[in-house]
């Protein structure tokens, strides 16, 4: 590059970083290629969520457009506003909660529309709920409160998911994919197992862009497989003219939800799932990156917290759930991102997305699934080292931790993770008599957890 183009690149990351000193441990490149990993290894929520969705009596292709709007646009937003390498997407397990059980309940109470309307409606009103609470900084003091060892316990119980999650992806676990042969699920076990050792691999020697060479090395041979006919799975047709579109967009009911009490604790339940969905997985996120200051608390927390916010009220208008920061975000945070200039790159590769489904509007599902897991698997593994920072003769902090990565992984769902480290924590202090070190946050914590364990259905999948 020429001497003006390194000034201009280095101008733009200074510009984008959360502080100062954060443009000096990256580069252009790194900030690309960042982006770019982080949009391949989450770009599976396209079809998932328009899968999902669809179920609810949505248009499969409209549902598909919203989901790449909301990611493109937010993340973008995500990477100027905050500054931060964090991507936002629908989230995946609140769309679930969204078709399977939102839309049942509001049948239930006799509401004559289409339920996904109303549910819709329910969206707007705790994302509006979220943005005033974010607005007022509370979100940012509580997260600056809570102990160190438990935001390394989030981030720990988060690698542990994700890794299950890379297993499922991988065929690791037999019986979850319906209609395979036995040939086709060992020849999709062995393809995940090389490009997973191939990927520890390169992350251990350190290789630029091991992410990003992990995933392409897995998809070619997934490719391969498939194109002799030895790779099962499924694809999706997504019907992408813009009548697919218009079919949910502005469609939702915003006034229904605050006419019955049921729709009304609805509403902040699902508040309560964003907050805590949001704040623990972008604390976990900061905590691995090293973006926190001196103490504990995420650089940019705030404005953060107001685009994540932004971003769910949007979405409900365009015809998506509940939207937050993405776990794997992590991906692009391990190749070395560390601006919003990451988080930049991977909204415009979304947005990309909406040209490119008029000219190959196949999407295959299974060797997207099979072709991230090795990355997952790997992203997983740094994660859980946060357990180093975790004291296990203590036994308060050992009980929090070890609850908190098992709720995660067997329900299945980050939220209910993370509330019952909250709701252990304190308790556990009070049980072993040090009743002196529960403080305002601690409780705070606990009435959190224990309202969203209340009210939630633990099945959220």
């Amino acid at each position: 590059m020429r001497a003006e183009e390194v000034l201009a690149a280095d101008r733009l990351i200074r510009m984008l970083s959360p502080r100062e000193d954060v443009a000096d441990e990256t580069s252009l490149r790194t900030e690309v290629l960042g982006g770019i990993t982080t949009f391949i290894t989450m770009s599976y929520v396209v079809p998932a969520n328009a899968v999902i969705l669809h179920d609810a009596g949505m248009s499969f292709g409209g549902a598909a457009a919203a989901t790449i709007l909301v990611a493109g646009i937010f993340s973008i937003l995500a990477g100027l506003a905050a500054r931060l390498p964090y991507a936002i997407a629908p989230y995946m397990g609140e769309n679930a909660f969204f078709a399977y059980n939102m839309t049942m309940i509001i049948a239930m109470i006799g509401y004559t529309g289409e339920p996904w309307r109303a549910a819709l409606g329910i969206v707007f009103w705790s994302g509006l709920v979220f943005l005033l609470i974010s607005s007022t900084g509370l979100g940012g003091r509580v997260l600056s409160s809570i102990p160190r060892f438990m935001i390394a316990t989030w981030a720990s119980a988060i690698g542990f998911y994700i890794m299950y999650v890379g297993f499922r992806f991988a065929h690791f676990i037999p019986g979850l994919y319906g209609g395979e042969t036995y040939l086709e699920h060992i020849v999709a076990l062995l393809i995940a197992a090389v490009g997973t050792a191939l990927t520890i691999a390169l992350v251990i020697r350190e290789t630029p862009g091991h992410m990003l060479i992990g995933f392409m090395f897995t998809f070619l041979l997934g490719l391969a497989a498939r194109s002799m006919g030895l790779l099962g799975g499924e694809r999706y047709v997504l019907s992408l003219h813009p009548a697919s579109i218009s079919m949910i967009a502005f469609k939702a009911d915003i006034l229904t939800p605050l006419t019955h009490p049921v729709l009304i604790a609805l509403i902040y339940m699902l508040f309560l799932i964003d907050m805590i969905d949001t704040m623990g997985t972008a604390a976990s996120l900061s905590f691995i990156a090293r973006l926190m200051d001196e103490k504990g608390r995420p650089y940019r927390f705030d404005k953060l917290l107001q685009v994540d916010s932004l971003s769910s009220i949007t979405a409900s208008l365009l015809g998506s759930p509940t939207s937050g920061v993405y776990i794997e975000s992590a991906a692009g945070i391990a190749v070395g991102a560390r601006t919003g200039l990451s988080s930049i790159v991977t909204g415009l590769c979304f947005l990309a997305l909406l040209p490119l489904l008029h000219i190959a509007p196949t999407i295959d599902v299974a060797l997207l699934r099979l072709s991230v897991a090795p990355a997952m698997i790997a992203i997983g593994l740094l994660f859980a080292t946060s357990l180093g920072n975790i004291d296990f003769s203590n036994w308060a902090e050992a009980s929090t931790a070890i609850l908190t990565i098992a709720s995660m992984i067997y329900t299945g769902n980050l939220a209910i993770g993370f509330a019952a480290g909250m709701i252990t924590y304190p308790l556990a202090l009070i049980a072993s008599g040090r009743k002196e070190e529960v403080n305002s946050t601690s409780l705070l914590m606990l009435l959190f957890g224990t309202l969203l364990v209340a009210f939630l259905p633990l099945r959220l999948k």
